[in-house]
């Protein structure tokens, strides 16, 4: 089980999480709200990395995308 937990001190709101494993998305959650929960369920039994992807609901870059926030991989052996 995965447990991610995301906020921003500034005020930004959250619209989305997702966990990857190995490079592919897994799941996805839908969020609301500066700061957030989401809680994820991977049956995977072998080593394996995972990362989260926070997708925001601004663009303060006006790149045309919401801002979105990346974690560091995450091990399991």
């Amino acid at each position: 089980d995965f447990t991610v937990s995301a906020s921003d001190g500034s005020g930004d709101g959250f619209v989305e999480v997702r966990l990857y494993r190995d490079g592919d998305l897994i799941a996805t959650r839908q969020v609301s709200g500066n700061s957030v929960s989401a809680t994820f369920t991977d049956d995977a039994n072998s080593a394996a990395y995972y990362y989260v992807i926070v997708t925001q609901t601004d663009d303060n870059d006006s790149n045309g995308r919401r801002d979105e926030a990346i974690s560091s991989p995450i091990w399991i052996q």
